[in-house]
């Protein structure tokens, strides 16, 4: 009986070191995994802020590429690139849309496009060289850059063609801007090498923003208006009409 109990004693204790034994090991791995949540917390936290911190630095990275845009300007004329112009005119469509109702067709910011053509300027350079040519758009770039407000946006295109987007303007008072613009290039007269003083002219057409129509389709309503003013002489402001007339 006594080895018995001896023997089963034993065997108790045996059970209870395992017990104990397996009690320390979770004891040890709890402790482990407490120390690598905390430390995957630690990291995740790390990614967030490395996250936030990418995120801030491509947020400025856009912000010195528009403030780039503002100093680029064409060698020739000092006005803005096109890049320039189409984001000007993307703010335009957002002023419009950010009104109340921006599923209307009405336009509550008004805004105006006017396309400048120089006359017969195929003609002059033919004549007279293309360094003369380039001297009267220098000049014509001072002129518009003269009469055109911080906000407004003008741009050389198509060679002798400049657009220009007068933002939060109505139609009055783009026209009369376009009459300005016209009668300041008139009023200088240029002469190559002492030859005989030449006066040059431009055709203006004057298209009013409309919501849904994108840049391009803008130009080309001015455009019409511009073809209109050269086939009825030349030398002056066609406003384009929606439906295809002019006033």
């Amino acid at each position: 009986m006594v080895e018995r109990k001896s023997a089963s004693e034993t065997q108790t204790i045996d059970y209870y070191r395992l017990y104990k034994d397996a009690e320390g090991h979770i004891r040890v791995l709890s402790i482990q995994l407490e120390e690598a949540r905390k430390s995957f917390e630690f990291l995740n936290g790390q990614n967030d802020h490395l996250t936030d911190k990418i995120k801030r630095q491509e947020a400025l990275v856009l912000q010195l590429m528009e403030k780039l845009k503002d100093f680029a300007v064409d060698e020739l004329t000092g006005l803005a690139p096109l890049a320039v112009f189409d984001s000007a005119y993307a703010q335009v469509i957002r002023d419009n849309f950010n009104q109340d109702d921006p599923g209307s067709d009405v336009v509550t910011v008004p805004a105006a496009l006017l396309v400048l053509d120089m006359d017969q300027f195929c003609q002059i350079n033919e004549v007279h060289g293309r360094a003369f040519g380039d001297h009267i758009l220098k000049f014509v770039g001072r002129i518009i850059s003269s009469r055109i407000r911080n906000c407004d946006k003008a741009s050389r295109y198509d060679g002798q063609r400049f657009a220009i987007l007068l933002p939060k303007c109505p139609l009055k008072v783009a026209v009369q801007k376009a009459r300005e613009i016209s009668q300041r290039l008139t009023a200088e007269n240029f002469a190559e090498n002492g030859k005989e003083e030449i006066r040059v002219t431009a055709t203006i057409g004057i298209c009013m923003y409309q919501r849904k129509v994108d840049r391009e389709n803008l130009v080309k309503k001015a455009e019409v208006a511009m073809h209109f003013g050269k086939d009825q002489g030349r030398y002056c402001t066609v406003v384009y009409k929606e439906g295809g007339g002019t006033r």
